[in-house]
């Protein structure tokens, strides 16, 4: 290979490299221009489940002490029918095979002790708030007994149920790296551990006092590990509409589950993997999306059932005194939009609508499929249905019916099998005629 081909490989593979380098970002209606540092992100506007901002939410990163948040939901799941309040006063026992596994992990606690007694209540705050993998395990071994891979087979389990594709868990509190999930997937594990109202109590709490016990002769305050909750220890980062949910700490990255309200506007917030600099890129990311999104989007009423009339060319086999049908929304539609933008500028695709329906037709009845759009990027996708009933021309269909009898394929074949028939009988009837006269002459000669 001569020296000018070899330049051309060269550059050639440069940019190829320098292309991969790139992040892909979903495309969403927003232009969102923020330095956004997260690996992963995936962020959703609670009211409507519209997708405000995504990054690499398939990408698959260390999921770390996230993991907690499976173990104490199946901890609360576990209590059944059992009144929760007495559940949770529950004492568990911290065995020694806990801190055996702990040792020179490096791993956050709250300290409790070898062989102290704490309540299922301390357990699960000191997990949420501080990510103490003592309590973690505490709460696993609850579950499970001394197996702990049985548990850890229940959080796969669990993570199936809920629709978890990228995600792996190899243990309870997060510390092995085999512990692998999406931005994505992690959005799913909130939403479903947010069902479970004690769940969200215990999550967005900003502190909690643990009980005294025998190690631990006085009441202990501990407080959220997501600072930008608190005013004193967030600095900068705090923002008073932020609540919880969880953080996670990771070879110099961290991530952040987050929730935050203002106005009855709810979003939820995952990013994760954001490297650590002189700046906390995960309070950083986390307060520039919140403030964007409170800033620049709205809700916006975009049609009403019976009010927003859908502009279509339908046309109707066999209306009564009509041909066509008025399409209009099966249900009130919603939009999470720019400020800046109208209303008006959505485009109602109706490409997917049928070309023709047969009547009748009922009120209401669900037709089709319209998409919104803006920017030639589809927002939503909506069900219209008839505004009005269309009665049956019995006329028309009668006629339809003898036409579809008439032009049906078994009709033809029939028709086709009676005529080859008759053909066939006269085609026989005349050979027996013309052998029997044959026969005849034959017969006559004979006798001469």
């Amino acid at each position: 290979m001569n020296f000018t081909k070899r330049i051309i490989v060269l550059f050639i593979s440069m940019l190829l490299i320098f292309s991969l380098s790139f992040t892909v970002f979903a495309a969403t209606p927003y232009n969102i221009d923020l330095p956004i540092m997260s690996e992963s992100v995936y962020f959703v506007n609670r009211d409507t489940k519209m997708v405000v901002y995504d990054k690499n939410k398939d990408l698959k990163v260390p999921a770390s002490s996230l993991v907690k948040m499976m173990t104490v939901i199946l901890t609360l799941e576990s209590c059944g029918d059992e009144n929760i309040e007495t559940f949770l006063d529950k004492p568990l026992t911290a065995k020694r095979y806990i801190f055996d596994r702990l040792y020179l992990k490096n791993a956050a606690t709250v300290d409790i002790r070898r062989g102290e007694t704490i309540s299922m209540r301390d357990a699960i705050y000191a997990t949420m708030l501080c990510s103490a993998s003592e309590a973690t395990m505490i709460l696993a071994d609850y579950i499970s007994g001394d197996n702990i891979d049985d548990f850890v087979a229940k959080m796969n389990e669990k993570a199936k149920e809920i629709g978890m594709e990228n995600t792996v868990f190899a243990d309870p509190d997060g510390l092995s790296e085999e512990n692998q999930s999406t931005a994505y997937d992690m959005y799913l594990l909130t939403e479903y551990c947010l069902q479970n109202p004690t769940f969200e109590k215990i999550a967005t709490s900003q502190s909690y006092m643990m009980s005294a016990t025998d190690k631990h002769p006085e009441q202990r305050k501990i407080q959220h590990s997501n600072h930008m909750m608190s005013r004193y220890l967030g600095g900068k980062y705090y923002d008073e509409r932020v609540r919880g949910i969880k953080t996670a700490s990771f070879n110099g990255k961290k991530s952040l589950i987050s929730l935050a309200s203002e106005d009855n506007y709810n979003y939820l917030l995952i990013t994760m993997g954001a490297p650590q600099t002189e700046e906390n890129n995960s309070y950083a990311d986390a307060l520039g999306l919140y403030k964007w999104a409170f800033k620049n989007l709205r809700l916006v009423t975009i049609g009403i059932p019976g009010e927003k009339m859908i502009p279509n060319s339908i046309k109707v086999n066999m209306g009564q005194n009509t041909d066509s049908v008025v399409l209009t929304l099966k249900d009130q539609v919603v939009e999470l939009l720019p400020k800046s933008i109208n209303s008006s500028t959505i485009f109602w695709d109706t490409s997917k609508l049928p070309s023709e329906v047969n009547a009748p037709i009922k009120k209401g009845q669900v037709l089709g499929q319209v998409d919104l759009k803006l920017s030639d990027q589809v927002i939503q996708t909506v069900d219209v249905v008839a505004a009005n009933d269309i009665d049956l021309n019995i006329l028309s269909f009668s006629t339809n019916i003898i036409q579809s009898v008439l032009l049906s394929w078994w009709f033809i074949s029939i028709v086709i099998s009676i005529v080859l028939a008759i053909v066939c009988i006269r085609i026989v009837g005349h050979l027996k005629r013309k052998n029997k006269v044959r026969r005849y002459h034959k017969s006559k000669k004979f006798r001469k």
